[in-house]
């Protein structure tokens, strides 16, 4: 059985996606094949959930559970990804939010400080590097790093004055 997982939204909405299809195939007969997928999807959705309910700083019973549960989650989905290129499938790619959830595992697995990271990363970042390699995609190598750099201030610009008309406005 050959399927393909995509998703093109924000987090919000992938969340609520993920977590209805963790429902489906977590309460519905489904064909064998997706009890790999369905087992990534629900500890993912557990993961998430987990961190996005707890509070700045975790118990140490918290960041074991978390640590695990993270744990689970990344060594499923890259089980998944290898069993999916041994058989020369095209399930799925690696989004760069993938990449900033691993960051938040290690940090979270490993830092004695037991933050939460969830509680202040909105994935704001790796959506500025989504916006930055479309607009140096946009341009010629010769002047993208030009160009970005000249878009950033351009936005930069147009939110100062904004902000700047919110404080004035409110004297």
């Amino acid at each position: 059985m050959v399927f393909v997982l995509f998703f093109y939204c924000e987090c919000q909405d992938c969340g609520s996606i993920l977590r209805w299809l963790s429902d489906e195939l977590t309460s519905n007969a489904f064909h064998p094949d997706l009890g790999q997928l369905a087992a990534v999807i629900w500890t993912c959705v557990r993961w998430t959930t987990t961190l996005n309910s707890l509070g700045e700083f975790l118990s140490e019973q918290n960041q074991l559970e978390v640590s695990l549960l993270g744990e689970a989650w990344i060594n499923s989905y890259l089980q998944l990804a290898a069993s999916a290129a041994a058989q020369n499938q095209y399930l799925f790619k690696v989004r760069p939010k993938f990449h900033l959830c691993i960051h938040v595992h290690i940090f979270i697995a490993t830092n004695p400080s037991r933050r939460n990271l969830a509680r202040y990363s909105c994935w704001m970042d790796e959506d500025r590097i989504r916006r930055t390699m479309r607009m140096k995609a946009s341009v010629h190598n010769s002047v993208a790093s030009l160009r970005v750099l000249q878009r950033n201030l351009l936005e930069l610009k147009a939110r100062v004055i904004k902000i700047k008309a919110q404080f004035h406005g409110a004297d």
